[in-house]
């Protein structure tokens, strides 16, 4: 269902329960100084002064003016959402000095709202036609917790705009085809960020370093083909699917810098945060995952490498992972080797919880999975009672027939031993 029709099914209900005959038409008022409008063609003149919460949704307001609330001084929650609302007239909300929420979502609004209040608490302008941030568009909002900016038309943003904002606590910016970013993120408070479905390759070093709150980092779908260095040791959810990852590679997560005083390359190391719990990855072109790009991550609890190309999973990897509680394989094509018993081995004392892992190859194991299926496991217990059989064969021949066959049946057998 479309968002904005859930919305009219949730104003309509009220409407029709107990119409308030004081209430402008077709608006619904309760006891805790809140109404709810629907289909109207302007902010309606009768609301009482002692408003405080306004919700309009499916209506026709072009434009927002001052003479709208100029009433309306303990104002401080208005929703307005599917209106064609197009502009806003200067300082409408500067005197609402007790306005926390504004949210003008799915609308048609071309700029940011001037001089809004300083009590503002919470901005969300998603869905709208923003093109550009100014600095002066958060001057003063120093206690602004939510900045939700997501699915409008900016290509480019520098952070130092949001230089005043001192208590963001959670900044979205998804799907606004943004190509680059830039300037420092100097948000100490910031616990949540999301900048999903852009067009970003890369980022500058250290941009996610002063970050030291942030708990969680949403990347997914952008064109990044490294995991971005230096995040902070606070974070505990990393989402980078949909990417261009082609390798979890310890090379990845590597800094050289030009040490002048002993005139040469020095290498640092710069691994991911140890205290991730989650790590999503899914839909990249990752081929290979390697034990030194997991080894430090005791706290994680997911791991998603759903949709992409990887063909084997060693065991290692995994005993460095001893809270692993989901696991998500599907899409990837898997080489049902039986040194995947051992990685099944691994996962199962955990008690991990596996989506996924259909075999791609061999032909006998195509569609099986290696973590269930009967018929793989009976394939492999074949092969091992085959290599039991060659090695006893081994041991009756003389020196001189064994040297000549040794290496043919150890490079047969090898990839099916267990340790």
């Amino acid at each position: 269902m479309h968002l904005c029709d859930a919305l009219l099914i949730l104003f309509l209900f009220p409407l029709y329960n107990g119409l308030n005959p004081t209430c402008p038409r077709k608006c619904n008022c309760d006891s805790t100084r809140a109404v709810e409008c629907y289909r109207i063609i302007e902010i309606p003149r009768e609301l009482p002064s002692t408003i405080r919460r306004i919700y309009i949704s499916h209506s026709k307001i072009k434009q927002l003016q001052i003479s709208d609330f100029s009433r309306m001084s303990g104002l401080e929650e208005l929703i307005l959402a599917c209106s064609g609302t197009e502009s806003v007239e200067i300082n409408t909300f500067k005197s609402l000095d007790k306005l926390k929420t504004l949210e003008l979502w799915k609308n048609k609004i071309k700029h940011i709202p001037t001089s809004l209040p300083p009590s503002l608490e919470v901005l969300k302008l998603g869905d709208n036609s923003l093109s550009i941030l100014l600095d002066s568009d958060f001057d003063g909002l120093k206690n602004l917790r939510v900045l939700d900016v997501q699915n409008n038309m900016i290509l480019a943003l520098s952070f130092s705009i949001l230089y005043s904002l001192c208590n963001l606590q959670s900044l979205t910016l998804d799907g606004n085809n943004m190509e680059s970013v830039s300037g420092s993120l100097k948000l100490f408070k910031l616990k949540y960020m999301s900048m999903e479905n852009n067009k970003l390759h890369s980022f500058s070093a250290n941009l996610f370093a002063p970050l030291q709150n942030l708990q969680l980092l949403n990347l997914n779908g952008n064109f990044l083909t490294k995991v971005p260095l230096d995040l902070p040791k606070s974070l505990l959810s990393l989402k980078l699917e949909r990417n261009q990852l082609k390798m979890i590679r310890f090379q990845d997560l590597l800094l050289w810098f030009y040490n002048e005083t002993c005139a040469q390359l020095v290498l640092f190391l710069l691994r991911l945060p140890d205290t991730l719990t989650r790590l999503d990855l899914k839909g990249n072109n990752i081929q290979e995952v390697g034990e030194q790009e997991l080894k430090n991550l005791k706290q994680l609890q997911v791991l998603n490498l759903r949709n992409n190309n990887i063909s084997a999973l060693n065991c290692s990897v995994l005993e460095f992972l001893p809270r692993l509680r989901y696991l998500y394989l599907d899409g990837n094509p898997w080489n049902c080797t039986c040194d995947l018993l051992g990685t099944r081995r691994v996962l199962m004392a955990k008690g991990t919880e596996v989506k996924g892992g259909l075999c791609s190859v061999p032909a006998e194991s195509q569609g099986e999975s290696w973590m269930s299926s009967k018929k793989f496991l009976q394939l492999c217990e074949d092969h091992l009672q085959s290599a039991e059989k060659g090695k006893e064969i081994g041991k009756k021949m003389n020196t001189d027939d064994f040297s000549s066959l040794r290496a043919n049946v150890d490079d047969y057998y090898y990839d099916y031993e267990i340790d």
